[in-house]
């Protein structure tokens, strides 16, 4: 029987894209109700936030895949990595963002965090299975 390899590629298609998906939703909706609450540019300012929170998740997915073919201890420091990573980089683009780019802040802010809790559902659920996937390994190995 032969057995897949797991991949260690340094980040993982489908979170990118299903956490893409879900910031182009919460976009979508805080679109709806932004000009309402904020005014004119509100939009535009929602939509670079929900941005700013899909990179930084992004950015915090990749010690995981990087970790899925690893021990449990190197697991066990990459999730917290990746929360380190993944607050560092909203933290310092969308303060960047905030401060250059023009955009009104508010809003800017208001939708990046709703789209960093919104996926850090979806991350939590990705390092979920990496440890599962990787616990499951080790007992076949065993």
């Amino acid at each position: 029987m032969s057995e897949r390899p797991v991949s260690s590629a340094p980040i993982d298609l489908k979170l990118v894209l299903g956490a893409g998906l879900l910031c182009a939703l919460v976009a979508a909706l805080g679109a709806l109700l932004a000009p309402r609450v904020w005014g004119e540019g509100a939009q535009a300012a929602l939509a670079v936030g929900c941005a700013v929170g899909w990179v930084s998740a992004v950015a915090g997915s990749i010690p995981l895949a990087r970790a899925r073919n690893r021990g449990e201890a190197e697991r066990a420091m990459a999730f917290l990595a990746s929360t380190g990573l993944r607050l560092g980089v909203a933290l310092l683009l969308g303060g960047a963002v905030a401060w250059v780019g023009g955009f009104a802040r508010v809003p800017l802010l208001v939708g990046l965090a709703v789209s960093y809790l919104a996926l850090l559902g979806a991350e939590t659920w990705y390092a979920l299975g990496v440890a599962r996937k990787a616990t499951a390994a080790e007992k076949r190995e065993t």
